[in-house]
């Protein structure tokens, strides 16, 4: 796949990501069909970033003052529960 369309513009969509919409979905391997992907996903830093529209560093820097939304490590990755961020933005109000 070149990333371009038909007419030699390049694609917009980014490729190797998952979709975390609505509409996302998994590739089921046993149904062989994609099938709807729970509420369970845990976000990274950019999507929280986006959420919040803040940037990434300053995630970085809540997480080392223990002020911004609970994250954890899943080996070397920081993520976050969607509901963790939701409650803390609650929170702030």
């Amino acid at each position: 796949m070149t990333g371009r369309t038909p007419s030699g513009q390049r694609s917009s969509r980014r490729q190797g990501r998952t979709p975390s919409g609505p509409a996302a979905t998994a590739y089921d391997i046993e149904k062989g069909e994609h099938v709807p992907v729970s509420g369970d996903r845990l976000w990274g830093v950019e999507e929280v970033s986006d959420f919040l529209g803040v940037p990434v560093s300053t995630l970085y820097v809540w997480r080392h003052r223990r002020i911004g939304p609970q994250g954890r490590k899943i080996g070397r990755h920081l993520r976050y529960r969607p509901q963790d961020v939701r409650a803390w933005v609650e929170e702030q109000e």
